[in-house]
């Protein structure tokens, strides 16, 4: 009996812990859905362009958090309702998805999150201009039993030969650049073809 009722206290405890964890990101998500409200009540009273554009790039951020937050553990979900998010109603560019099986520990999903969010916004800005057809694919491929890849790539007008995520002054990219650092991850750029970024990184267990 001492074993049955030590497994009742354990799977007890980690229901807890589960509910706990729930809880936390409910809490997250309400907040960051506050603030992106109060983003918005900012933004009508703005009239110059520019400053809009600013803010409005905030709450798109502010809002992929909070999606995050709702879609953790679920990389296919999460990275469609980002392209939706993000896609005109119009759009001629097409998602396709190649996701393994993943994990992540929430120091690490909510990086990869981010990244996604950042480059999925930024192709369909700049990668098909004047209504271009094309598509982004986005893969995860585990390349051992502890390293990932997570690739984000694209079919559109392509970077700048020199490009240089470490020198690019887009924002959206400099954040790219600095949640790689923070995953630890080997960020590499190919400008042929389109665009495409891939990271590297080891997974944390």
């Amino acid at each position: 009996m001492p074993v049955i009722e030590d497994g009742l206290l354990i799977g007890a405890s980690l229901r807890g812990k589960e509910i706990l964890l729930q809880e936390v990101h409910h809490r997250v998500k309400n907040n960051l859905q506050i603030i992106s409200s109060l983003i918005n009540m900012q933004l009508r009273r703005l009239k110059d362009s520019s400053s809009r554009e600013t803010l409005e790039q905030c709450q798109h951020r502010v809002q992929a958090i909070a999606l995050i937050h709702e879609k953790l553990y679920q990389s296919k979900s999460l990275a469609h309702d980002i392209f939706q998010a993000a896609c005109a109603p119009a759009t001629t560019v097409s998602l396709d998805l190649t996701i393994a099986e993943i994990a992540l520990p929430i120091n690490q999903a909510i990086p990869c999150g981010l990244i996604l969010n950042e480059l999925i916004t930024k192709a369909l800005k700049h990668a098909f201009p004047d209504g271009r057809q094309g598509s982004i694919r986005i893969s995860v491929d585990w390349l051992d039993a502890s390293s990932l890849k997570l690739t984000v790539a694209d079919n559109g007008v392509g970077l700048p030969a020199e490009f240089d995520t470490g020198r690019c002054r887009s924002m959206g990219l400099q954040l790219v650049d600095t949640l790689a650092r923070q995953l630890n991850a080997q960020l590499e750029v190919d400008v042929h073809g389109g665009a495409s970024f891939q990271l590297t990184f080891q997974v944390e267990r």
